[in-house]
């Protein structure tokens, strides 16, 4: 029986979709939040993310072109690194606890979590995504997925940079040392 690529990346992706809606039940209320503009902007970045990455839809040939040889090996360790890093993103979230926001928000009684894999990068939670966005990239093997990972990249980006400023207003010289501490924002050793 051959290995059916989509239903495991889709039961990754589900798992984390599944515990975001989960947890977001238990989040604190909103003290402040980033413009509309800034949201548009990363909304639809991962709009065009989800297209590329999960449309079944037929697009023109150059998406279509098979970048990672079509390979059980290269399937799974694909699946391998996207279940890795929802791991990674779940570890993260669930660190953060109330003060998460799918939007750049700072809450009420908002804390600066420093700790597990705050330690060691800014942003785990982008890291995880990305990380799960590459094992699907490498999963599926198309160019419309390997052209999905900048733009993926590019939108947390964006939201990296909101959300640290608006953290460096809220708490200052911490938030400062906190960043000066460790040193990547979202990829370990990188950015």
């Amino acid at each position: 029986m051959p290995l059916n690529i989509n239903f495991w990346i889709s039961l990754v992706w589900s798992v984390i979709c599944l515990y975001w809606i989960i947890t977001s039940l238990r989040l604190k209320p909103v003290a402040r939040m980033e413009s509309f503009a800034t949201r548009l902007l990363q909304w639809s970045l991962l709009c065009v993310v989800v297209i590329l990455m999960f449309s079944q839809r037929p697009l023109p040939a150059f998406f279509e072109q098979q970048v990672v040889p079509r390979s059980t090996l290269a399937s799974l360790f694909g699946i391998a690194v996207a279940g890795a890093g929802a791991m990674i993103a779940l570890a993260a979230r669930r660190q953060l606890g109330g003060n998460w926001s799918a939007s750049v928000t700072i809450k009420q009684g908002h804390e600066l979590v420093s700790s597990g894999p705050y330690g060691l990068v800014r942003h785990p939670i982008y890291f995880g995504l990305i990380v799960a966005a590459l094992g699907t990239a490498i999963a599926f093997g198309q160019m419309r997925d390997w052209i999905a990972l900048p733009i993926w990249v590019a939108a947390f980006r964006i939201k990296q940079l909101k959300e640290e400023q608006m953290l460096v207003e809220t708490f200052g010289d911490k938030y400062r040392e906190y960043r000066r501490v460790v040193r990547s924002a979202m990829i370990p050793l990188l950015l």
